[in-house]
C-alpha cells in the first residue's frame, strides 16, 4: 500500500530486521458523493479505491499524544485523513435509478457522415447529473444541461457501405446512480 516514492531500502544488522509490516497507508474504498466510506448502496460509479497515510503513536505508552499527532497531520499539506463515517445514502435512492431510451435515431436506421444529433427520453427521479454519448464505445459528447440531445460524429472513413456503428447512451443522476 504505501506509495513507491515512500518506499525506502535499508540496510540492517542481522540481529535488527524488521519483523512487522509498516501499516502507516491504509486502503479504503470511498463514496465520491461525500468522500465517505463506500458501502452496500454505493454504485459502482460513486466509488473509487483510495490510499491514505495514518499518522499514529508508535510507544503504546504514549497513546495520549494521538489527539496532538491527529492535528498535526490535518496540517500536512496533501495528506488527507481516511474517511471514518459513511455517506447518507438512502434505499429509495437506489431504487430510484434512471432510465432512458433513444429516440432518434432509431434502430438500424442509416446516418452520415459529420454532426448526427441523438435523442434521448429521460425519466431520473433523483436528478440528472450528466448524460454521456458514445459512438461504438467511445464518449463523443456529454450534456450538461439540455439533456436530452446530444451529437456524435461519424469521419467519412467509417461510414462505409455495410458498415455498423454502436450508439449508447449513459445517464448518471445525482446520486451517481447511472442507466445506458
Amino acid at each position: 500500500l504505501t506509495p513507491s516514492d515512500m518506499v525506502k531500502s535499508e540496510i540492517f544488522a542481522g540481529f535488527a530486521l524488521p519483523q512487522e509490516e509498516d501499516d502507516s497507508y491504509v486502503e479504503i474504498t470511498v463514496d465520491l458523493l461525500c468522500n465517505g466510506i463506500a458501502t452496500e448502496l454505493t454504485p459502482l460509479e460513486a466509488q473509487e479505491t483510495k490510499t491514505f497515510r495514518v499518522y499514529k503513536e508508535a510507544n503504546v505508552a504514549y497513546d495520549h499524544w494521538q489527539a496532538s499527532i491527529d492535528e498535526w497531520a490535518g496540517t500536512q499539506e496533501g495528506d488527507e485523513a481516511p474517511p471514518t463515517e459513511a455517506c447518507e445514502r438512502t434505499a429509495e435512492q437506489g431504487e430510484n435509478i434512471p432510465t432512458l431510451s433513444i429516440v432518434s435515431p432509431t434502430p438500424f436506421s442509416t446516418i452520415v457522415a459529420g454532426k448526427n444529433e441523438v435523442q434521448v427520453s429521460i425519466d431520473a427521479p433523483n436528478g440528472i447529473d450528466h448524460v454521456e454519448y458514445y459512438l461504438d464505445d467511445n464518449l463523443q459528447y456529454i450534456a450538461k444541461d439540455n439533456f436530452e440531445k446530444g451529437s456524435i460524429r461519424l469521419s467519412e472513413t467509417t461510414t462505409k457501405p455495410d458498415t455498423t456503428h454502436t450508439i449508447t447512451v449513459k445517464i448518471i443522476d445525482q446520486y451517481f446512480y447511472s442507466a445506458n
